[in-house]
C-alpha cells in the first residue's frame, strides 16, 4: 500500500512538472523550429547531451568520493538525467540540484554530505565552464564589433576569475582554521554557523585533492566544450557560415554562464537574449541567434523528458560504498 502511494505521488509530481513545462513553452513553435533541423543533427545533439549526463555522473562520483562515500556511476548518471527533467520547470538549475540532493540522500548519504557534494559539484562545473570561457575568449574577442559586448565579456571573465580566487582563498583559510577561530566561541559549535562555514569554505576540497580535481576539472571543461560543439552543429545545420558558426560557438561558455543566473525558468529567455546580443556582436542575425538558442533549449527539454520517464520507473539507487575520508 505504501509503495502504491509513493507511485501515485511520483505520478502527481511528474504531472505538475509537465503542466509547468506546457504553460511555459510553445510546443507548436518548438516543433516548427526543430523541423528546420535535420534528423541527423537532432540525433547527434541528443546523443551528445546523453553523453554529457554520463560525464556529469562520473564527475559527481569523484566529487562525492572526496568526502568518503559514493554511488555507482550508472546510478549517478540516471540521477543526473532525471535532474534535467526537473530543471525544466524550476528557476535555472535549482530544481535539478534540489532533486539530486534529495535522491542522493534517499540512497543513504547524510543530508549535509549530499548537499555539500552537489554544491561542490555545481561550483566545480562553473569553474570548468569559466576556464573554457577564459581560454576561448582571446580567440573570439577580435571578431566582436561591439565595444559594449566586448567590455561585458571581459568583465565577466575578470569577475568570474575573482570569484574563483575568493572561493579558493576561503578554502585556504579553512585549512588553517582561520575563519573558525574568528567566530565567537558560542558560535563555533552552532549547527547553522557550522553549515554556513562549510559552504563558505567549500573550496578547501579543491586545495586538498589535487589529483581528483584534475579529473573533475578535465570533465568540467569537456562538458563546456561539448556545449560549444552542440551550438556549432545547430548553427551549421541552419546554414550559417563555418567561420561565423565557430565564432558563435566560442561564445557559448559566456552565454551559458550568464544563463545560470536564477532569474528564469530553465534559463529560457535569459539564454536567448544573451545569445542574440553576443552572437549578433560577431555578425549573426538576431533571428538565427534566437532559433539556435531555442533549438538547444528544446533538445535539452527532449532529453529531460527521457529523464522524466526514468523518474517514473526508477528504483532507489544502491546504498553507498564507504571509502573512508580521502587522503591528501
Amino acid at each position: 500500500m505504501k509503495q502504491v502511494g509513493f507511485i501515485l505521488i511520483k505520478i502527481a509530481l511528474t504531472a505538475a512538472v509537465m503542466l509547468a513545462v506546457a504553460s511555459t513553452f510553445d510546443f507548436r513553435t518548438a516543433l516548427q523550429l526543430l523541423t528546420t533541423l535535420s534528423w541527423s543533427t537532432i540525433a547527434a545533439c541528443v546523443t551528445i547531451q546523453l553523453c554529457q549526463c554520463w560525464i556529469a555522473g562520473a564527475r559527481l562520483q569523484t566529487v562525492m568520493s572526496l568526502a568518503g562515500s559514493t554511488l555507482p556511476t550508472a546510478a549517478l548518471t540516471k540521477i543526473t538525467l532525471q535532474s534535467v527533467f526537473f530543471n525544466q520547470a524550476f528557476v535555472s538549475f535549482i530544481g535539478g540540484d534540489a532533486y539530486r540532493i534529495w535522491r542522493i540522500h534517499a540512497a543513504g548519504i547524510p543530508m549535509a554530505q549530499a548537499t555539500s557534494a552537489i554544491v561542490l559539484d555545481r561550483i566545480l562545473g562553473v569553474f570548468g565552464n569559466h576556464l573554457a570561457l577564459v581560454v576561448l575568449l582571446p580567440w573570439v574577442i577580435p571578431h566582436v564589433d561591439s565595444e559594449g559586448v566586448r567590455f561585458a565579456l571581459l568583465l565577466l571573465a575578470a569577475g568570474g576569475t575573482a570569484g574563483i580566487a575568493l572561493v579558493l582563498a576561503l578554502g585556504l583559510a579553512a585549512r588553517r582554521m582561520v575563519l573558525r577561530s574568528l567566530l565567537p566561541k558560542s558560535w563555533r559549535t552552532n549547527r547553522l554557523a557550522t553549515t554556513l562555514l562549510e559552504f563558505a569554505t567549500i573550496g578547501r576540497y579543491v586545495l586538498e585533492n589535487p589529483r581528483s580535481n584534475i579529473k573533475i576539472g578535465s570533465l568540467s571543461v569537456l562538458l563546456a566544450l561539448m556545449n560549444c560543439f552542440l551550438f556549432y552543429l545547430i548553427l551549421r545545420n541552419l546554414e550559417v557560415a563555418t567561420n561565423l558558426a565557430l565564432h558563435c560557438a566560442l561564445l557559448v561558455p559566456a552565454v551559458l554562464e550568464i544563463a545560470l543566473l536564477p532569474v528564469s525558468v530553465a534559463g529560457w529567455g535569459l539564454r536567448e537574449g544573451v545569445a542574440i546580443i553576443s552572437f549578433g556582436a560577431v555578425g549573426l542575425q538576431p533571428g538565427t541567434g534566437l532559433a539556435t538558442s531555442a533549438a538547444f533549449g528544446f533538445i535539452s527539454l527532449a532529453v529531460g523528458l527521457v529523464g522524466g520517464l526514468l523518474w517514473l520507473t526508477d528504483r532507489p539507487p544502491r546504498r553507498p560504498t564507504s571509502q573512508g575520508p580521502s587522503q591528501v
